[in-house]
């Protein structure tokens, strides 16, 4: 792990961030492959508590092509800026440009007017 200290305090440390290894590898986000080939992707990923679920939020840092995405083991994937197919070896197929949100069972949009 890193760790950082507030205002320099070494009295109070705070972690920062994780570092990976070989018996802590990196994170699969939604099965996208293994470094070097996605050294362009970063986020969060979560785990479910007592369960095999998750939450992600990537990001996508590839050049000209920056665009992020959320997705959780149990629903579909929100792409805003750049839709793509899923990753493979580092490599996604663009859908297009605008948006995908997509869903296998029910969903609604829905928008008011702020005054």
């Amino acid at each position: 792990m890193l760790v950082d200290f507030i205002e320099g305090d070494i009295d109070r440390p705070v972690i920062t961030g994780v570092l990976y290894n070989g018996s802590h590898p990196t994170p699969d986000f939604s099965g996208a492959g293994s470094l070097p080939a996605n050294k362009t992707l970063s986020g969060i990923k979560s785990k479910e508590h007592q369960g095999g679920g998750y939450n992600e939020l990537l990001f996508d840092d590839t050049p000209a092509k920056c665009a992020p995405s959320s997705a959780a083991s149990r629903a579909r994937p929100a792409q805003p800026g750049l839709p793509r197919h899923p990753r493979s070896n580092g490599k996604a197929q663009p859908r297009g440009d605008g948006f995908e949100l997509r869903t296998d069972h029910h969903g609604a949009i829905r928008a008011g007017m702020v005054y």
